[in-house]
Parts: C-alpha cells; sequence; structure tokens
C-alpha cells in the first residue's frame, strides 16, 4: 500500500475586526475515502471530521445534524450534495456566515476547461457523474449570506476565483463588507491525501494555525499562512483568494476564537459527556455555567450519587426539582438494569421480592414466565436435519443440523471477471484454491443461540469487559456505552422477538469462545471457515452461477443492505438463498472468518485452509457486507477487517465443521 494518496483520478495587511459576527455561522463538511468506482482515499473524513472538532470547541460554529449533516463516503452522493447547497441558499440570510469544506478527489477536464468535485458514487472518466465548479458557482451565487468561505481540499480547478490582481487592489478590508472567499489545496495539479491516519498536507497546515490563533484571524491571513506553509513542505501550491462569486464587496470574515471559559463550555456542550462536564468543573468551579454542568453530568449518569452530588451543591437550585423527582426512580432504576443484565429467574424473583408493587414488575412476571419456559437451545445442533431434496454431491453420513455441507472443489478466489470494475486491490490477484469437504451454517448465529452460550457458560464478552461496542448513529460508528451482544445496531436492548436476528456486538474472540462451547457440547469440532470457504460457499461452491453476490446478480433478491435494511439487522434466512441453500452471505451482518489479515492475496495459501501468521497479526478477516454497506461491498469477493476485540453493530459470524 503507498504511504501517500493523491487526490486526483488521473491519478496585505488587513483592517482591525468588528466586535464579531452578528448572524448564525453555518457549517457544510463534505469528506469522502470509500468511492464506489474511484480509487479510495484515506484521510478525507479525518480531516473533515478534524476541522468540525476544531471550530465547533474552539470557534462561534455548529453543526446542525438535523438541517446540514456532515456528508461523509456514502452519504456524500451529487444529490445529496446538490440538496444540502439548496437548504444552504433558502435558509441563510445576508446576517449570517457560510464556511464550505470538500475534501475528495477533484478532476479538471481540458476540453471544457473547468474543475471537477467527484461525488461518492461517481465513475472514473465520466465527468456526467462530476460536479463541476460551474455548477457549484451557481450554487454559491444563490447563497445570500454575509460571508462565504469556500475550502476544497482536492485537485482543483483555479476558475472559481477572481483574477490575481483582483485582490490586491484593496489595502484594507472590513468584516463589515459581505465577502467571497476560497481557499484550495492546489492549482490544477494533483495533490497529496497524506499518510494513512494523518491529515493531508493542505488539512495539516490549515488545522495548525487555526489551532494556533490566539484572537481573530482575517480569512486573508488565513490563506496566507496556508499558502506559505503548504508551498515550503510538498509538492502543490494552495489558492487563497476571493472567489468569481456574486456578493462579494472586498470584505473578509474573520475567525473570532472564543474566550477560554466560554470555549470551554462549548466544548463540553458538544462533547455532552460526564467527563467532559467533569473536566469544565474543575477548570471553572465558579463558572455561572457550574449549576447546569452539575445538573448535565447528573442527567448523564442517572444515578442517586450523581443527583445526590447536585442537591448537595444546590438545595435549591434551578434544577432541584427534577433532580428530587429522578432520585425517586433512580434506585429502583439501578437495580431493575442489574437484574436485566443478569437475565434470569432467580434475579427477576429478587426484584419481585424487593419491589413488589414496583414500575417494572409486570415485565418481570412475563420474563420469569418466558425463562421458564426456555429449554436449552443447544438441542437442535444435535439432531440430524431431514433433507426434503438431498443435493448432488450429499454425503451419505448425517449432516449437523442447521448447517450445510460443501463438496469440495478449485475454484478461482478474489477478483474474477463478474465483478467487473468493482474490484478493490485487496481482492487481488484472482488465483485458483482447492478447497476440501466441510460443512458451514445455513444462516449465521443467532442471537437466541448466543444467548444460550452466555447463559452456560457465563462467558463474559470483550464489549462487557471494554463497557462498549461500535453503535451507528445514522451517519458514524461511535462508541456505545454499555452496549454488548443483547443490543440492536443503535444500542438499545434488544426485544425477545428479535431473537431470531443475527447476533451482534461480538469480536472474533467471541465468535472462537462460542465455537469452543459448542464443540465441547456437543462432540463436534465447530470452528470458524476460513476466508477461502467463505468465499466459496457465498459462490456456490461446485453449483456456483457465478453471481456477483451469493446467489445472484440482484443484490435485493439475496441481501439486506443499505438499499432495503431500513438501518437495522433482520431474521436470519428471510431472503432468497444461494445455491447451496445458504443465507445472508452477502449482506445483514459482516461475518467473522478464522483468517489473520493480509492486504491482499498474495503468498495465499491455495489448500482452502486459514492464513495464519506466526505470532499472529493483530487483525482478523470479516466477509459479506452488512445492513449498513453499499452494494460494492455484499459481493461475495469482498474482503474487511477489523481487530480479534474489535465489536460492532454489523458484525456476526457463522459455523464451520
Amino acid at each position: 500500500m503507498p504511504s501517500q494518496k493523491d487526490k486526483g483520478i488521473v491519478t496585505e495587511r488587513v483592517g482591525e475586526p468588528a466586535a464579531g459576527p452578528k448572524g448564525k455561522n453555518y457549517l457544510l463538511v463534505i469528506g469522502i475515502d470509500e468511492y464506489a468506482h474511484c480509487p479510495p482515499l484515506y484521510n478525507c473524513v479525518k480531516d473533515a471530521q478534524d476541522l468540525i472538532e476544531l471550530l465547533s470547541s474552539e470557534y462561534s460554529f455548529s453543526i446542525d445534524n438535523d438541517e446540514f449533516p456532515p456528508l461523509f463516503n456514502q452519504q456524500a452522493t451529487k444529490e445529496n450534495i446538490t440538496d444540502a447547497f439548496r437548504r444552504l441558499a433558502m435558509n441563510v440570510t445576508p446576517e449570517d456566515n457560510v464556511l464550505i469544506y470538500f475534501s475528495g478527489h477533484g478532476e479538471y477536464d481540458n476540453v471544457f476547461q473547468q474543475g471537477y468535485w467527484v461525488p461518492v458514487e461517481a465513475e472514473e472518466e465520466k465527468i456526467t457523474g462530476y460536479l463541476p465548479n460551474s455548477d457549484v458557482r451557481v450554487f454559491l451565487n444563490a447563497i445570500k449570506s454575509r460571508h462565504t468561505f469556500l475550502m476544497a481540499d482536492s485537485c482543483f480547478s483555479g476558475a472559481l476565483f477572481m483574477d490575481k490582481s483582483a485582490g490586491k487592489i484593496i489595502s484594507r478590508r472590513s468584516e463589515r463588507d459581505p465577502s467571497r472567499w476560497g481557499l484550495t489545496s492546489g492549482r490544477n495539479e494533483i495533490v497529496s491525501d497524506g499518510e494513512p491516519g494523518k491529515n493531508s498536507p493542505f488539512a495539516e497546515s490549515l488545522l495548525y494555525w487555526l489551532r494556533n490563533n490566539t484572537g481573530h484571524l482575517g480569512v486573508d491571513q488565513l490563506c496566507a499562512h496556508v499558502k506559505e506553509h503548504v508551498e515550503a513542505n510538498s509538492n502543490q501550491t494552495p489558492i487563497g483568494e476571493p472567489l468569481k462569486v456574486e456578493g462579494h464587496k472586498n470584505g473578509l470574515f474573520v475567525f473570532h476564537r472564543l474566550p477560554k471559559e466560554t470555549n470551554d463550555w462549548e466544548r463540553a456542550l458538544s462533547l455532552n459527556t460526564p467527563e467532559a462536564y467533569a473536566q469544565f468543573l474543575e477548570m471553572h468551579p465558579k463558572s455561572p455555567h457550574a449549576e447546569e454542568a452539575w445538573w448535565q453530568r447528573a442527567l448523564l449518569l442517572n444515578s442517586a450519587e450523581a443527583y445526590d452530588d447536585y442537591l448537595d451543591r444546590y438545595p435549591g437550585g434551578r434544577f432541584a426539582r427534577q433532580a428530587l423527582e429522578a432520585l425517586d426512580h433512580t434506585e429502583e432504576d439501578e437495580f431493575w438494569h442489574t437484574v436485566q443484565r443478569k437475565d434470569t429467574r432467580a434475579a427477576y424473583r429478587s426484584y419481585l421480592d424487593k419491589y413488589s408493587i414496583g414500575r417494572y414488575r409486570t415485565v418481570a412476571l412475563e420474563r420469569i414466565a418466558i425463562l421458564r419456559q426456555h429449554t436449552a437451545l443447544v438441542e437442535p445442533f444435535m439432531k440430524p436435519q431431514p433433507e426434503t431434496a438431498p443435493r448432488a454431491n450429499q454425503p451419505q453420513q448425517e449432516t449437523p443440523a442447521r448447517m450445510v455441507f460443501v463438496k469440495g472443489g478449485t475454484f478461482e478466489m478474489g477478483c474474477t471477471k463478474e465483478q467487473g470494475d468493482d474490484c478493490f486491490d485487496k481482492e487481488k490477484p484472482a488465483h485458483n484454491v482447492t478447497v476440501k469437504d466441510f460443512h458451514i451454517g445455513r444462516t449465521a448465529v443467532t442471537v437466541a443461540d448466543f444467548k444460550a452460550f452466555i447463559e452456560d457458560s457465563r462467558y463474559k464478552t470483550d464489549a462487557e469487559k471494554q463497557g462498549s461496542s461500535r453503535i451507528w448513529t445514522g451517519s458514524e460508528y461511535k462508541d456505545g456505552k454499555g452496549v454488548n451482544w443483547r443490543c440492536d445496531v443503535s444500542g438499545k436492548m434488544r426485544p425477545e422477538s428479535e431473537s431470531d436476528h443475527p447476533v451482534i456486538h461480538v469480536s472474533w474472540n467471541d465468535a472462537v469462545a462460542y465455537c469452543q462451547w459448542l464443540a465441547q457440547k456437543i462432540g463436534q469440532r465447530y470452528r470458524l471457515p476460513t476466508e477461502a470457504e467463505w468465499e466459496y460457499a457465498a459462490r456456490g461452491g461446485q453449483e456456483s452461477k457465478g453471481y456477483k453476490y451469493a446467489g445472484s446478480h440482484n443484490l435485493g433478491e439475496v441481501a439486506w443492505f443499505d438499499g432495503n435494511s431500513g438501518g437495522k439487522t433482520h431474521p436470519v434466512g428471510t431472503k432468497k438463498p444461494n445455491e447451496l441453500g445458504l443465507y445472508d452471505m452477502s449482506g445483514n451482518v459482516w461475518e467473522w472468518c478464522e483468517d489473520d489479515w493480509h492486504g491482499n492475496y498474495h503468498g495465499a495459501p491455495t489448500d482452502g485452509s486459514a492464513w495464519v501468521d506466526s505470532p499472529r497479526a493483530s487483525r482478523r478477516v470479516d466477509r459479506g457486507g452488512g445492513w449498513d454497506y453499499t452494494a460494492l461491498h455484499c459481493r461475495a469477493v469482498l474482503r474487511n477487517d477489523d481487530t480479534p476485540s474489535g465489536c460492532y453493530g454489523d458484525l456476526g459470524f457463522r459455523l464451520a465443521l
């Protein structure tokens, strides 16, 4: 993998600032790493997120996630970008300021002599799918702001800018006068994405000067600093000057750093965690915001101790009545949550004994009734499954229940012709692999299956040890505190009716522990499939019809993915199976494999065995795509990787034997 990535597909002293902006500061941020048809980038989303964090915590900007959410990766389509600009034009007033940031691929067409932004779904060298500078200029013309400041970190055309001399006629500029400025990472040239996991040279410089500004910073000063810094440290030439956009009156936008206490309070509100409020109180114990900080901390912790902390300090405070009401419920709630985590008849009986007319009495009685009827869920695995219509090559011996026999054979693994141009480098080179006979789960392991394991073994999962798993917020994955295998994709406790959904929030370590437990119980050598076995089975084994996805060229027939899932998992086995009768090999949840992760197939085994390093590598393979991924990521050959202890709301596993 290269150390850096390029963002091209072709591969005068200002006047004193005014007292500060009077209108609202709007922020529209676009970042794209995971292109559908163009080479991926490494740092665009990180750069965009770092800018949001800095502007929201240290300047007077806020992200409106309802009206103007950041457009990252799959959200950054041409349609969504256009719609966001349209909503800006409809909402912004002449007193408001607008900051726009784009980080992704850019392209320049010599025929039309025009630059383009490349949306996530665009195809290489098909400019009809790009967003041209002329359209961006139309969008900007429609925004009737006091100040508009556009930043673009991409291979970007300078055609949006005014003539070079235009910005040098005015010796002094005022924040009071309207302005339209732009700052781009380069002229008509290829610009760098930087080393993976770091900021691009442009973003690094931009963030540096904003972080180290001690008071007020005009955009002309910011542009000059970034231009000099980037030119001195990389092979690209930023442009920062007024744009060719209606409404420029020789003014400039000024970044006003928040006062330290105000800055710290804005940061605490933005983070909205108990730790953030505690840190604010430690730094500013006598702040006018102190009472609200204690109250917000109590609300987030929702514990008797936290409400007592607030009441000790403010017994007659603004929130005293709410705190007293909360105390009435908190002790019972805390005891109830402990009971729910144990989820045993004895625990529910102890609740009823302590709170005979408690608020959760009915739920406790219902759960006791369910658990009384609950029998060991390993029994279905021990009974041979009926075969109404045995397949060709089906062995004479009995197939274990809920498993499918897969006759071995030789197949071409990786980027093969049915994938078209959708392959990534990690799927290459295509190579022949010979797989032995094996069995694989008809479906992914369900919540009910995993529950039986937990109740019998008292195993503690990695998510429970870590205190969190990664959950989907609608725009990004973040740590969900207290989330584990009992929870759904958003971190809420699953109802009993969802016991047939694939289990999620389980790590590779958890999946291996489940296999070992089931093997002990039944006397069969249950394990995770090797990556080669998984792909061979997903393709349909010897009965393969050469489908792009597991069982069809039409993904919607066989998979729950971002186009039909409604943002959640679904019961296993509700879509069409593939040629071998296997369900959900594409979509619903990613599935752990036994193998260590390798960035491509150079040196991969050809006998179908797991590719395992010694000592073992730091990451493991998972396959198949999930409910929250596009069709591109649900192909039968797509590979992914995560740490062995990683837990996500879209990652589960199935058995092999």
